[in-house]
C-alpha cells in the first residue's frame, strides 16, 4: 500500500525554543518540517524545498517577517505558497500590513496547538483545492452552450449599452436566467471579486462559489422570480482569495434576443459595514465600562448639554440620570462655581481640540467632595470635535491620605535627624562599598533620565516636519489671501505691522532649523549617556575603548572651564583652558565590563583636571595602543618624556596581547610618598570634604581584580603624572604589578 505523501512546512523563526516546540507537534500531526532561522536563509531555501506552507515569524534579525513575505510574493516560482505569520503583536495595523503583503493568516503567540493545526490544515486544503481548480481549466464547454453564448455575444454588441456597462463604477454582470452562466462582467465586478474575466465567463455563480450563504442565493432567486426585479438587497459574496464582501445587490430580468437573462448591479459596502460594527462594538464596550465605573462619566454636545451620564452621577448628586439628558449644568441647578469652571473648560476643549484637566470642590449628597475632572475631545474623521467626554474622579480620600503622608514624612524626618548621629560611624565603615555601587546606581539613573529625555525629544523631532508643512500651508493660504484681496483693511494692516508679518514668515524656517539642531544635539547627548552607562549589557562584552574614552570626556568637559570645545585637523580637542591631545591606535574590541572601565577613566580624568587648576598651559594627553608578547605598559613613553613601566611575565606562556591606555597631564605631579599610598583606600591629598579617597582604590580593584589587568603610575613634582592601564585581550598570567612609583 502506498504511503500518504506528507505536506511540507517551512518554519522561519530565530528563536530555537519556538522552533523546537512547533516542530515537535507538527511532526506529531504528520507534517514534514524544514527550518530557517533568518529571512535570508528562508529566501535561499524556499526554492529548493518548495514547501506547501510557510510559518513566518515577524520579529527577526536582519530582514523582518514583513520584508521576507514581500520578497517571497515577488518570486514567481513561490508566490502562490500560503504564508501564515506567527507573532505576539496584536495591533490591527500590523495585521493589515501582513495581509496586504500577501499573508493568508495570523497565528498569535503563545501558540495554541489545536488552533495552529486547524489553521494550517485549512490553508493546505485551500491550496490543494486551488490546484485542482487549475487542473480543471482544460474542461471545455459543450458545443450547444458555445453556440448559444456566441449568438448572445453578437446580440449584446450594441455600442451605447456596452460602453455604459463596461465603464460603470458599479459591479455589473449579465447571466443566463435558467442556468446562471455568466455571459458578461465589467471591470468593476472583477475588481470586487478578484477574478479575471476569462476565469469566470461561461461559469455559474455556484461554480465560482460567489455566495457566502447558499440560503441567501436561494432567497435572491425566489425574489427575482416573484417580482422580476430586486433593489439594493444586502448580501455577502466570496472573493477569489477567500475574503468576504458585504454588498448591496440590485437585479432585473431582461431579454437578449430569445434568451432570458439577469442584469445584476453590485455595490461594495464592506468598509461601511465594518465601520458600523466597529463603532457599535466600541459604544457597547464604552457603556459596559461606564455603567460599572465608580467615576462620574458624562458626554456633552457643542451646546454644553448632557448626551449621556452613567449611574455614578445619580449616586453622587441624587439627580436621576434621565434628568441629565439634554440639559446643561446650569439648567440642572448645579452650583455656580461648578457651572462656571465646567462651561469654561468645555468651551476650551471644543475650541482647541485638546484635553483639559482640573480639580474642583463639588457639593454632593454626601457633602463637599474634591473631584479631579478630565475632559477629552471626541473627533469625526475630518478631525472636527463632535462631543466631549468628561471623567470626574473623587480624590477626597487621596488628598486626605497625602496630607497624612506629609505629616508622617515630617515625623520621620525628625526621627531621621535623631538617627543621623547614631549612623555616622556606620556610614564611614560602609563608604567603600557605597562608592563601589555608586557608578551602577548612577548608571541606572542616567539611563532612566536618558530614556525619559529621549521620549519627548523624539516627539519634538517627529513633529518638526509636520509643523513645517502646516506653517507652509498656512503661509500659502495667507499669500493667496494677499493675492485675492490686496486691500485687506486697516485693522489687518495694523496687526501685520505689529507682529512684523514679513519677518515672521522669513524667520520661521530659521526657527525650525534651530529647534531641530537643538533636538539633535539632545539626541547625541542621550546616546552618549546610554553608551557611557552600558546598563543594558550584562557581563563582559566587547567594547570600543576609544569610543568609551570619548564618551567619558563628554561628561567631564564642563570641568575644563571652557565653553566651546572644538576638534582640530590633527584630532586634538582644544578648550579655552585645558588642551586635550588624543592619539588612538586602531584597536580591536576589548572584552570588559564597560561601565566599570568608564568609572576608571572618569576618575583619572577628574584627578588630572584637579592637578591642572594652577598650571599656566594645562594639557591632558590620552594615548591608546596594542601591545604584544609582554606586559609592558610604557611602550613608546620615551618619546613623550616619560619612562616606561614593565613587569615580567611567567615563562613558558604563549605571547599575549594587551590594550594599553595612558592618561597623562603636565600638572603639579606627586611625590614618591604620595605614590606609595595613592591606591590605598581612603587616602586623599584633597582638602577635607573634597574627596572620599576611594577613586584610585576602586579603579585599581576594577582593573586588576575584575579584568586581570594592571594599573601603574609615574610622576614627579612639577613634571606631571602619567597613569597606564593595561587590559588583556584574553586571560594572561603576569607577575604581580607594583603599586609604587617607578623611579624616574
Amino acid at each position: 500500500m502506498q504511503s500518504q505523501i506528507k505536506s511540507k512546512v517551512l518554519i522561519v523563526d530565530d528563536q530555537p525554543d519556538n522552533i523546537n516546540i512547533l516542530s515537535y507537534f507538527l511532526v506529531e500531526y504528520g507534517f514534514e518540517i524544514f527550518v530557517a532561522t533568518t529571512g535570508e536563509k528562508a529566501l535561499h531555501r524556499v526554492q529548493k524545498i518548495m514547501p506547501d506552507l510557510i510559518l513566518l515569524d515577524i520579529m527577526m534579525p536582519g530582514i523582518d517577517g514583513f520584508e521576507t513575505c514581500r520578497r517571497l510574493k515577488s518570486m514567481e516560482s513561490v508566490k502562490d505558497i500560503p504564508v501564515i505569520f506567527m507573532t505576539a503583536l496584536s495591533e490591527v495595523a500590523d495585521k493589515v500590513k501582513g495581509l496586504t503583503l500577501g499573508a493568508v493568516d495570523y497565528i498569535t503567540k503563545p501558540l495554541q496547538h489545536e488552533e495552529a493545526i486547524a489553521r494550517i490544515n485549512i490553508h493546505l486544503q485551500l491550496r490543494n483545492l486551488t490546484k485542482q481548480l487549475e487542473q480543471q481549466n482544460t474542461l471545455l464547454r459543450s458545443e450547444v452552450r458555445s453556440r448559444q453564448l456566441a449568438e448572445l455575444a453578437l446580440r449584446f454588441s450594441e455600442e451605447k449599452f456596452v460602453k455604459a456597462f463596461r465603464s460603470s463604477p458599479a459591479a455589473m454582470t449579465i447571466a443566463t436566467f435558467e442556468e446562471g452562466y455568466l455571459m458578461e462582467v465589467n471591470q468593476s465586478f472583477c475588481n470586487l471579486t478578484g477574478y479575471f474575466p476569462e476565469e469566470i465567463l461561461g461559469k455559474s455563480d455556484r461554480e465560482i462559489d460567489l455566495w457566502m450563504n447558499q440560503g441567501d442565493r436561494d432567497r435572491f432567486w425566489e425574489l427575482l422570480q416573484v417580482s422580476g426585479t430586486i433593489y439594493k438587497q444586502e448580501f455577502q459574496f466570496h472573493t477569489k482569495f477567500g475574503k468576504i464582501k458585504f454588498v448591496l445587490l440590485s437585479a432585473e430580468i431582461i431579454s437578449i434576443g430569445d434568451t432570458k437573462c439577469i442584469l445584476m448591479m453590485t455595490y461594495d459596502i464592506t468598509e461601511q459595514k465594518l465601520a458600523q460594527e466597529t463603532s457599535y462594538r466600541r459604544e457597547q464596550e464604552f457603556r459596559a465600562l461606564a455603567e460599572n465605573s465608580p467615576d462620574i462619566i458624562a458626554r456633552f454636545d457643542r451646546q454644553l448639554r448632557h448626551l449621556y451620564v452613567n449611574p455614578a452621577a445619580e449616586f453622587a448628586t441624587g439627580i436621576p440620570t434621565e434628568r441629565f439628558r439634554g440639559k446643561t449644568h446650569r439648567e440642572l441647578g448645579i452650583s455656580e462655581e461648578v457651572v462656571m469652571l465646567s462651561e469654561t473648560t468645555l468651551c476650551a476643549v471644543f475650541a482647541n481640540g485638546t484635553e483639559e484637566c482640573f480639580e474642583l470642590n463639588c457639593p454632593t449628597k454626601f457633602g463637599i467632595k474634591l473631584y479631579q475632572v478630565c475632559m477629552v475631545p471626541e473627533f469625526k474623521r475630518d478631525r472636527t470635535v463632535t462631543s466631549v467626554l468628561s471623567v470626574s474622579r473623587d480624590i477626597t480620600a487621596v488628598k486626605q491620605a497625602e496630607m497624612e503622608l506629609r505629616k508622617s514624612e515630617l515625623r520621620e524626618r525628625e526621627k531621621s535627624a535623631q538617627l543621623e548621629l547614631t549612623l555616622g560611624n556606620l556610614k564611614r565603615t560602609q563608604s567603600q562599598l557605597i562608592q563601589t555601587e555608586k557608578m551602577l546606581s548612577l548608571g541606572r539613573m542616567v539611563a532612566g533620565v536618558a530614556h525619559e529625555i529621549n521620549n519627548p525629544n523624539s516627539f519634538i523631532l517627529c513633529n518638526i516636519n509636520p509643523a513645517r508643512h502646516y506653517f507652509q500651508d498656512v503661509n500659502n493660504l495667507l499669500e493667496l489671501y494677499k493675492k485675492r484681496y490686496p486691500y485687506p483693511g486697516v485693522e489687518i494692516d495694523e496687526l501685520a505691522q505689529n507682529i512684523d508679518l514679513e519677518f515672521l514668515q522669513k524667520d520661521w524656517s530659521r526657527l525650525m532649523k534651530s529647534i531641530e539642531s537643538g533636538a539633535k544635539r539632545i539626541q547625541q547627548i542621550v546616546n552618549s549617556l546610554k553608551f557611557f552607562t552600558k546598563l543594558d549589557e550584562s557581563g563582559i562584552k566587547e567594547v570600543n575603548i576609544n569610543q568609551s574614552i570619548d564618551n567619558t570626556l563628554l561628561f567631564v568637559q564642563h570641568r575644563a572651564r571652557g565653553k566651546d570645545i572644538k576638534t582640530t585637523i590633527n584630532g586634538s580637542i582644544i578648550s579655552q583652558e585645558i588642551e586635550v591631545i588624543k592619539k588612538y591606535d586602531n584597536l580591536p574590541g576589548v572584552p570588559c565590563y564597560s561601565s566599570y572601565l568608564n568609572q576608571v577613566f572618569a576618575s583619572l580624568l577628574n584627578n588630572a583636571i584637579d592637578a591642572l587648576e594652577t598650571q599656566p598651559h594645562p594639557r591632558i594627553m590620552i594615548y591608546t595602543e596594542l601591545e604584544t608578547a609582554d606586559c609592558s605598559v610604557g611602550k613608546g613613553a620615551e618619546g613623550r618624556g616619560y619612562n616606561h613601566l614593565s613587569t615580567a611575565i611567567h615563562p613558558h606562556k604563549p605571547p599575549a596581547q594587551f590594550v594599553v591606555i595612558r592618561i597623562a597631564d603636565n600638572g603639579i605631579g606627586m611625590s614618591e610618598e604620595v605614590q606609595k599610598k595613592m591606591f590605598d583606600p581612603f587616602f586623599s591629598t584633597k582638602p577635607v570634604g573634597s574627596g572620599t579617597g576611594l577613586g584610585l582604590s576602586i579603579s585599581h580593584q576594577i582593573v586588576v581584580e575584575q579584568h586581570g589587568g594592571q594599573i601603574s603610575c609615574i610622576s614627579a613634582i612639577g613634571e606631571g603624572t602619567e597613569f597606564a592601564i593595561k587590559i588583556p585581550l584574553r586571560p594572561v598570567t603576569c607577575a604581580q604589578e607594583t603599586r609604587h612609583r617607578v623611579t624616574l
